[in-house]
């Protein structure tokens, strides 16, 4: 099971920005110093004159379609201080499963200053009000369950394609459990990476693939040149993250006993003033001051951060 919050429990943290074939890995491509304009980074700037309503936020909390980078930036939690590129996070119906009320569209891109994760967003919807976090992991991350493919999406206009060696990229993940019957598939990707291309027909040619966990970049290794032959580029959050600090979702101040983890060694003991720093941090862990890792993850909604609060 991916480690997960409850969603009472997720209301009381402060997050902050974790022969052999070739592998295409953004770091041969990355080149934050682009001497005069760079070209695809260009369709990465909000310019409100492509579009006069690119600036005014959807009444209904969402769009379905992103026709340009105007769009994109008013849904987006912008916070460029922090190093945070701006993410949108978007729910889009599984091909061949029947599409229920009220998701109906191709896709769904939530406005990130009003829902922060997909589960508050579904709530928003009268329909889905009630709906508990495990209806939502069962909806979203598991295989055999999945009606919606969830995951969010991130702006990088200083990091090279890997397809086209074009300057800007529209990264993206696809939130889903890490067992192995839960792992993504070739086919999986190519579907999401098609409806995204469909739903958002500035960013076709920015478009990255970017597993935003250990065990989806794992699996990436493997699927990465058959995603290329396709015309599906892919990347590792590790190369983007690089030299970039975290980002700060809510800010705030703790304190506590850093204690670390030797690589390999799992979580077992720790006390409420404990600051932990682990590779991978646990599901269900008691009370803890902190914890930092490259890779928190719960209910799909993962990321490079830094957790602090009252504990998982």
């Amino acid at each position: 099971m991916v480690p997960r919050l409850s969603a009472a429990i997720s209301l009381a943290f402060l997050a902050t920005a974790c022969g052999a074939q070739k592998t295409f890995e953004l770091r041969d491509y990355r080149d934050a110093q682009v001497s005069g304009q760079p070209d695809a980074a260009q369709q990465l700037a909000p310019d409100a004159s492509v579009a006069p309503d690119a600036t005014t936020p959807p009444a209904e909390g969402y769009l379905t379609r992103l026709e340009n980078a105007g769009q994109f930036g008013i849904l987006a939690d912008f916070t460029p201080d922090a190093g945070n590129p701006g993410e949108v996070k978007y729910l889009a119906p599984v091909g061949g499963k029947p599409r229920q009320a009220p998701l109906l569209a191709d896709c769904y891109f939530q406005d990130m200053h009003l829902y922060a994760w997909h589960i508050f967003f579904l709530q928003s919807f009268p329909e889905l009000r009630t709906m508990s976090l495990d209806a939502y992991t069962s909806l979203v991350l598991k295989h055999a369950s999945r009606t919606l493919w969830g995951g969010g999406l991130k702006t990088w206009p200083a990091v090279r394609h890997p397809l086209t060696n074009q300057v800007g990229i529209v990264a993206y993940s696809i939130y889903s459990e890490t067992t192995t019957v839960d792992l993504l598939t070739e086919q999986d990707i190519l579907e999401v990476d098609a409806r995204l291309k469909s739903c958002m027909p500035y960013a076709t040619s920015l478009l990255v693939y970017v597993p935003d966990d250990p065990f989806q970049e794992n699996a990436l290794h493997t699927l990465q040149p058959k995603l290329a032959v396709e015309g599906v580029a892919s990347g590792f959050s590790k190369v983007l993250m690089a030299g970039i600090p975290p980002a700060s979702y809510s800010q705030g101040e703790g304190y506590g006993l850093l204690k670390v983890l030797p690589r390999g060694q799992v979580l077992l003991d720790h006390g409420p003033r404990d600051v932990v720093v682990v590779e991978m941090a646990p599901g269900k862990q008691h009370k803890s001051s902190g914890a930092l890792s490259p890779a928190i993850a719960w209910g799909g909604e993962s990321g490079r951060r830094t957790v602090r609060g009252g504990g998982t």
